[in-house]
């Protein structure tokens, strides 16, 4: 007797589909955690090109310039003269927690250099970063910690 197959069986069909969807499952686990990852370090680096633009307005037009941060409204943004320059909404996920300067306290000088020298930590998610200005020629970095 002759026996020909012309397809597969149900449970055939089953075990390639359960392989298919936990394969794809455990994939999804780890795009979520890169993904969150790069979010984070696209909010840091966005901070950080904002406070150059701050300080280069300020050298710019010859007038101080403040960079201010709304906790309440999860926004931050550029001043200067008292009128709103630029204004970026930033994820809720995101505290500031005042170290030796606060969060309304910079403000970049006409040349440049920021007025009050110190640390403003940042938390986003999990992670903790710290925002250090330097006295001087205006420089400061962003820390993980």
């Amino acid at each position: 007797m002759k026996i020909s197959k012309q397809g597969y069986t149900l449970i055939e069909l089953l075990i390639v589909l359960t392989i298919i969807s936990i394969v794809g499952s455990v994939t999804l686990i780890f795009l979520h955690s890169s993904y969150s990852s790069y979010e984070r370090n696209q909010l840091v680096s966005q901070l950080e090109n904002d406070l150059y633009y701050t300080q280069q307005l300020a050298i710019s037009n010859g007038t101080p310039s403040v960079f201010y941060i709304n906790t309440s409204k999860s926004i931050y943004g550029v001043k200067q003269n008292n009128q709103l320059i630029y204004e970026q909404p930033f994820n809720l996920n995101v505290t500031f927690e005042r170290g030796s300067l606060g969060i309304d306290d910079i403000k970049f000088l006409s040349n440049g250099n920021i007025s009050k020298s110190g640390t403003l930590f940042m938390y986003v998610e999990n992670q903790r970063y710290a925002i250090v200005f330097l006295l001087g020629k205006g420089r400061f970095y962003i820390e993980e910690r």
